[in-house]
């Protein structure tokens, strides 16, 4: 997917308040899994703990 089919979907979840992973041909299990951890640590800090 390239920046251009990922900038509406990635601007219906801001709207949306929800998350989305984009998994494209450069991404690796551990940078996915990284990804995952941190935006579980920071959902609570968000939402104002």
């Amino acid at each position: 997917m390239s920046a251009l089919f990922t900038a509406h979907p990635h601007d219906f979840a801001e709207s949306a308040r929800t998350e989305l992973l984009v998994i494209d041909k450069t991404t690796t299990l551990r940078d996915f899994t990284r990804e995952v951890r941190w935006n579980q640590a920071d959902y609570p800090l968000g939402q104002g703990l």
